[in-house]
């Protein structure tokens, strides 16, 4: 039976593949959603856009197909979709810890980082790493900077609505 992480992360899916694309190339929301949702892109993007949206797409379904599996078994075929010889860090073996895979696979490919660090969050049934766009700036920083406290609160889109902790504050705050 899947578990609420991986029914948030179906759910999200088009909004997270735009938040991932968005981390290399600026993509506009619907074309991101067009081609997760639908596999069609529009007349505006570029090839380079469609097919980097196509791959975090394919490898979104893998996570999806595969979520009740360590990132360890399933690491060599996303590392295949995304083209990177990077392995996988020694620290997630031990840990789990999607905080350890983000900043281990950051500077090789941040796309596939951010990728492997939702398959974690969903295996261990915590939620989705999703930044907006218009705060990627933000993401770069506490990833390089291991604020794990700011990735906490304002990056994790936690179970079961996908609100972040600072959202939810908000929220209830007024």
């Amino acid at each position: 039976m899947e578990n609420e992480a991986v029914t948030l992360a179906r759910r999200l899916k088009s909004d997270s593949v735009w938040k991932l694309v968005n981390l290399e190339i600026p993509v506009a929301y619907g074309s991101a959603a067009a081609v997760a949702s639908e596999g069609i892109a529009d007349g505006d993007m570029t090839v380079v856009q469609v097919d980097l949206c196509g791959r975090i797409s394919d490898a979104w379904e893998l996570m999806l197909a595969n979520w009740d599996k360590p990132l360890s078994d399933v690491y060599p075929h996303y590392a295949s979709i995304f083209g990177s010889a990077t392995k996988l860090p020694d620290t997630e073996k031990n840990s789990q810890s999607w905080m350890n895979v983000l900043t281990g696979l950051w500077g090789d490919n941040r796309v596939l980082a951010a990728l492997c660090s939702n398959h974690v969050l969903v295996h261990t049934n915590i939620g989705l790493l999703g930044v907006n766009p218009k705060n990627a700036d933000r993401l770069v920083e506490a990833v390089e900077h291991d604020r794990k406290d700011w990735l906490e609160r304002h990056a994790i889109e936690r179970i079961p609505g996908g609100l972040t902790l600072a959202r939810m504050e908000e929220m209830h705050h007024g």
